[in-house]
């Protein structure tokens, strides 16, 4: 759909060659996606949320594999970029619009990578938008004339960065002999490929949900969340979705952010559905690259989890001391490291 990711390559190649150039901008694209979808985590929620996000990220770089990593391919480069923009627009739908412009920014980089991922961000953008609309309600910003001009401020510059980022896009397709965006369009009508359908749609979701996690397995590709569910699966997954949304309605006073944390849960959920439908039906649909909003969903959803027993846990032990802090960030670093 884009050109961003082959304008970041060009330099290091043109430098360093084809084999290094490659692989130090996708460790550059795939690190910057990892450590910023970290610092915006503890950016919402404070260290302990951070902590966890990181112990959460690690695990997922080492599900997808190291591979999933370097590869240049659009279609893989893809992944992690995604990861970051479904934060991004849960902070943003927090009400953090100070974010809008690297939100914006890492938005256009993943959709022009793939169409893989075109149907997942957008059901992504538009359900974080209508969270902010709650956000912008709940908050009262049409009586705070502050919190309007930060918005129309952030917006705008918002509104600069996807200027530039799509500027060589639409004038390809207004100057090229064949647009490519006209091409593109007139795929996504054509509509003759098989597609996995619904019911697989579902499935996908049982599998990303339910126990034993897929989250420090090896080997997982695409035939793994196709696969039907065993009745383990769907069961714990309905009770994981159960958990999730009792969280949600409990923290609505409280901890509106954590709210918005589940609520986004629902929404990559969504996003997942509707692009884990559409996937052509044929000798790709087991590539794992296909299925990136599983990696969103699991981050949203294993934050959720994990917030909600670091916060059983202090109520059990009232007011941890320096050294129970220190151990919890060192067992999370272990964690990581492993």
């Amino acid at each position: 759909p884009g050109p961003l990711h082959l304008y970041l390559m060009a330099v290091p190649i043109r430098v360093l060659g084809g084999a290094v150039g490659m692989l130090v901008v996708s460790v550059a694209i795939t690190g910057t996606a990892l450590v910023t979808s970290a610092w915006a985590v503890f950016r919402q929620l404070g260290r302990t949320a951070g902590t966890l996000a990181s112990v959460l990220l690690a695990a997922i770089a080492f599900t997808t594999g190291a591979s999933s990593l370097v590869n240049p391919v659009s279609s893989n480069i893809a992944g992690y970029p995604l990861l970051l923009t479904a934060v991004l627009l849960w902070c943003v739908a927090c009400g953090d619009v100070k974010l809008l412009p690297v939100t914006v920014a890492a938005v256009s980089f993943t959709t022009q990578q793939h169409l893989s991922v075109g149907l997942a961000s957008a059901t992504m953008i538009v359900g974080s938008l209508a969270l902010l609309g709650v956000t912008a309600w709940r908050e009262r910003w049409r009586q705070d004339p502050c919190a309007r001009r930060a918005l129309r401020r952030h917006a705008t510059y918002a509104g600069l960065v996807a200027l530039a980022l799509w500027a060589p896009v639409v004038l390809q397709q207004v100057t090229g002999d064949v647009g490519n965006l006209g091409q593109i369009v007139a795929y996504a009508r054509d509509g003759s490929s098989e597609k996995l359908g619904v019911e697989s749609g579902l499935w996908q979701l049982v599998n990303a949900l339910g126990l034993p996690p897929l989250l420090g397995r090896t080997g997982v590709e695409g035939a793994t969340l196709i696969a039907e569910p065993t009745a383990a699966r769907w069961s714990t997954a309905v009770a994981v979705i159960a958990v999730i949304g009792w969280l949600g309605w409990r923290w609505r006073s409280t901890h509106p952010r954590q709210t918005m944390l589940c609520a986004m849960v629902g929404v990559v959920a969504v996003a997942g559905f509707v692009n884990g439908s559409s996937i052509p039906y044929g000798l790709e649909k087991g590539r794992l690259a296909f299925y990136h909003w599983v990696w969103p969903l699991t981050l949203f959803a294993g934050l959720v989890l994990g917030l909600a027993v670091v916060a059983a846990v202090r109520h059990v032990v009232d007011a941890p001391g320096q050294a129970t802090r220190r151990a919890f960030t060192g067992v999370a670093l272990t964690a990581v490291l492993a």
